[in-house]
């Protein structure tokens, strides 16, 4: 439900985390709100890389198929008024 707007939760629910759980005179109850809301983190972020990997994947035979037009001198993607900066999304830096 809140999958798709993680973005502005987590960094809520990361900091909330400290103030919900670490201190010593926390009821347990209160610990088990903050481990299901770290595991929910944890599970959103690989849902993520799993759909990041699907897109990557997906991608490949493309990427092959690139990779025979570049061996035979023949670049669709480069012009001469292009960037020079690959479009690849698994060379791009993460931030």
């Amino acid at each position: 439900l809140f999958y798709s707007w993680r973005a502005q939760f987590v960094p809520q629910m990361v900091s909330s985390l400290s103030r919900i759980g670490l201190p010593y005179n926390t009821t347990a109850e209160n610990r088990r709100l903050a481990i299901e809301l770290a595991g929910l983190v944890v599970s959103w972020e690989r849902q993520r890389r799993n759909e990041t990997k699907m897109v990557i994947d997906a991608d490949a035979p493309s990427e092959v198929s690139d990779r025979l037009r570049l061996s035979s001198g023949v670049d669709p993607k480069r012009s001469s008024y292009g960037s020079s900066i690959s479009e690849d999304p698994s060379k791009r830096v993460k931030t």
